[in-house]
């Protein structure tokens, strides 16, 4: 998997080009955000009891809770994802992990790790 990130104002997006099988592991934000596939199909998991939903390039957005963990995987290759999130990101030099400048931190994994955008 490659990202790729970027602010526009008070919006933060982050490319996702994905492989068949690969996947943008089981995390969760403070705050909901959109996600879209740009080009392929990807399934996502959203863990709140509801079964994993396909989409497909073209597809209306699809609004991930806040506060739920989800899992985004490509069903083919060549998937580009791209999340839509509110907030600028800033890099903390001190930890070397990414955080908000708001109420929002980086990308919360269910094992308490935390991975940056665009790495």
């Amino acid at each position: 998997m490659k990202t790729q990130s970027f602010q526009w104002g008070n919006v933060t997006g982050t490319i996702y080009y994905l492989d068949r099988g690969e996947e943008v592991p089981r995390h969760q934000h403070a705050i909901e955000h959109l996600t879209m596939v740009i080009a392929g199909q990807s399934a996502v998991q959203i863990f709140d009891g509801r079964e994993p939903q396909a989409i497909v390039s073209g597809n209306t957005a699809m609004v991930l809770p806040a506060g739920v963990d989800h899992v985004i995987t490509a069903l083919e290759d060549g998937t580009i994802v791209l999340n839509v999130i509110k907030g600028a990101y800033g890099v903390a030099t001190d930890t070397g992990l990414e955080a908000m400048r708001g109420t929002h931190g980086g990308v919360a994994h269910e094992d308490g790790t935390v991975t940056p955008h665009g790495a």
